[in-house]
């Protein structure tokens, strides 16, 4: 028998992603012996103005390349497309994703990736689209309505001919604010705050400030982990104080830093 403890056994990992995403995670934290505490800070729901994807999908073969920034842009775009306008896209035009759970999602939809940056970030991807496209090509971007215009902006500079294209939108659920508060009344001990996303970072600040004039102690003892650079810049702005950022941003790499705090603990 192993009697050896799981390396985040005890560990109660507050998880703020959105519920259609958040699965994959709460299962990698509880495989290493975590306890994952879901309140989704954020959601998302396809755009209520449909005219301009309307418009889009019509001249779907006029596009050189699609950008796809999330697994929600994959899954709130294609849900549009039939079998045949699929395969007319795979013939028609190249695919790039910003990080490798947007490219298994495409993989779903039995779309190939042309394009996957070294760093999982718009600033890395728009750099790599540049090499590969020239002046004058046609680009489609369907991204969330929050997504930042970084990307659009730095190939529309490089003029190329950029439809930015909103097909979904984050909104934030307002049960959080009531499971946040109850488990800060309960005095709940979380070891780990995870965000994925600005938007996680601001909603939970909104709901820390409503509660307390320190928003570093609504959970004074738990420790912060963030996806990437630019959540963990939104997080530190805010007065959060970052205890990792993973090198790879996905939330195996996540889980991975997880575990590297909890050992460092006990050494």
């Amino acid at each position: 028998m192993n009697l050896t403890p799981s390396p985040l056994h005890g560990a109660k990992v507050l998880v703020t992603r959105a519920p259609l995403q958040s699965a994959r995670f709460v299962k990698q934290i509880e495989q290493v012996g975590g306890q994952a505490l879901q309140v989704p800070l954020i959601n998302v729901r396809r755009m209520a103005e449909q005219k301009e994807l309307k418009e889009v999908l019509a001249k779907l073969s006029s596009f050189k390349w699609l950008i796809f920034t999330s697994v929600n842009g994959v899954r709130f775009f294609l849900e549009h497309l039939s079998e045949e306008d699929r395969i007319k896209l795979r013939d028609s035009a190249k695919i790039a994703a910003v990080g490798s759970q947007t490219a298994s999602e495409l993989n779903k939809f039995g779309l190939d990736i042309h394009l996957l940056p070294k760093k999982y970030e718009a600033e890395s991807l728009a750099e790599a689209i540049l090499e590969q496209t020239n002046k004058g090509d046609t680009i489609l971007i369907p991204r969330g309505n929050l997504a930042r215009p970084l990307l659009a902006k730095r190939l529309v500079q490089a003029e190329r001919k950029v439809n930015d294209l909103p097909v979904y939108e984050t909104f934030f659920p307002s049960v959080a604010k009531d499971t946040i508060t109850h488990l800060v009344r309960q005095q709940t001990k979380l070891s780990f705050l995870t965000f994925t996303s600005s938007s996680t970072v601001r909603h939970y600040v909104e709901i820390a400030q409503q509660l307390t004039n320190d928003v570093s102690h609504l959970f004074p003892d738990a420790k912060i982990v963030c996806i990437g650079n630019i959540t963990a810049e939104e997080a530190r702005k805010n007065g959060l104080c970052v205890a990792a950022v993973p090198e790879i941003f996905t939330t195996e790499a996540m889980v991975e830093e997880l575990v590297r705090l909890k050992r460092s603990e006990h050494s």
